[in-house]
């Protein structure tokens, strides 16, 4: 007991200097700035609306010289718009500084990390080893980088953090999946998903829908079902007003091809995937733990596994290639093929469990999140 109380007081004091410890110390980089200004532009002129013109010094206060972030209107439409709101609320709070202006992002952190603890508490018991999950979140670089930058980053981790906690909630419990407050949660959870970035709420709703697909659960597929055909009414409503005019126009014109962009952004989230998730640790460690409680495994999965294992123990070529165009066509979607080697095995060893457990289901959950 005492052991876990002194691990949690250390956990709180360091989390709260990572988080809020000189959150003025830098200037604010362009897309941080594009937020706070547009933010400011709400509380100096009393707009609920985040306008991108400063009319008082006549200036447009856009990301790039084209504008496409932009509508027709001078109203965000390449991105969502909780944002606004919340850094505009922290300005009519405590006024126009570096400080405010990521403060509010930097709670949604630490509430992240209470959401982690909970999902720990669910997965493992009371105890040390829930401390582990809000632990490894608030070592993470990653994780500090989005949760001390004024920018939807922190709203997103919190709601995908809310929507985990929810569905391990059904994993250890499946009679919740008749429960309306179950899909209130979950609705909720979506919902500051969606209007902190539906680019993140697509992926990780479909995420969540595959998962529930997989569970073979007619209650929890049927009620799901009509969750997310009663929230796309409303969120189609909204992308349709505020983000149809930038989907109809993406993507903006530039020098290079469609193609060249494309295969520069998977290279570089390709990138930033393979730094962010620990897959030195966890592809071999769950292939271990597989090979040893399966029996038998067939030849041609172990060197699948062993593939997988090689892959992220070595510098993949596609993601460090310093210049993408120097890559052929042929061999850059060659290593991509490669590289599914990994989710594919990791499916294969799910697919060859026969009873999963809460934790195994958990890792498929996770998974899907991060592979999707």
């Amino acid at each position: 007991m005492f052991a876990r109380r002194s691990l949690t007081l250390l956990l709180i004091l360091v989390s709260a200097i990572l988080l809020f410890w000189r959150l003025d110390g830098a200037l604010l980089w362009r897309d941080e700035a594009t937020t706070a200004n547009w933010a400011r532009l709400m509380v100096e002129t009393g707009s609920w609306l985040p306008y991108a013109f400063d009319e008082e010094r006549q200036q447009l206060l856009v990301q790039s010289d084209d504008g496409h972030d932009v509508s027709s209107e001078l109203l965000p439409s390449m991105q969502s718009w909780l944002q606004f709101y919340v850094s505009s609320s922290s300005f009519r709070l405590l006024g126009v500084s570096e400080f405010s202006a990521r403060l509010p992002y930097a709670i949604f952190g630490a509430v992240s990390l209470w959401l982690l603890y909970r999902v720990g508490l669910l997965l493992f018991g009371p105890g040390i080893r829930p401390l582990m999950l809000p632990a490894l979140a608030v070592t993470s670089i990653h994780f500090l980088n989005a949760a001390r930058h004024s920018r939807y980053y922190a709203i997103v981790v919190a709601a995908a953090c809310w929507l985990l906690l929810e569905f391990c909630h059904y994993l250890r419990k499946p009679e919740v999946a008749a429960e309306l407050s179950f899909y209130v949660r979950i609705g909720l959870g979506g919902f500051l998903l969606y209007f902190a970035n539906y680019v993140s709420f697509a992926g990780m709703w479909a995420a969540l829908g595959l998962f529930v697909l997989i569970e073979r659960d007619s209650r929890l597929f049927r009620n799901f079902v009509l969750l997310s055909a009663g929230m796309a009414a409303v969120m189609g409503l909204d992308f349709w007003l505020f983000h149809s005019e930038f989907a109809s126009q993406w993507p903006p014109p530039a020098d290079v091809s469609v193609w060249e962009r494309y295969r520069s952004a998977l290279v570089n989230r390709g990138r930033d995937f393979w730094r962010a998730a620990p897959l030195v640790f966890l592809a071999p460690a769950a292939f271990y733990l597989f090979r040893r409680y399966s029996g038998r495994v067939p030849v041609a999965l172990s060197a699948a596994l062993g593939l997988a294992c090689f892959l992220v123990w070595s510098p993949v070529f596609l993601f460090n290639a310093a210049d993408t165009r120097a890559v052929s066509g042929g061999v850059f979607w060659l290593g991509v093929g490669i590289c599914l080697c990994v989710p594919l095995s990791l499916a294969w060893c799910w697919k060859r469990i026969e009873d999963p457990g809460v934790w195994s289901r958990a890792a498929l959950l996770g998974a899907l999140v991060l592979v999707i």
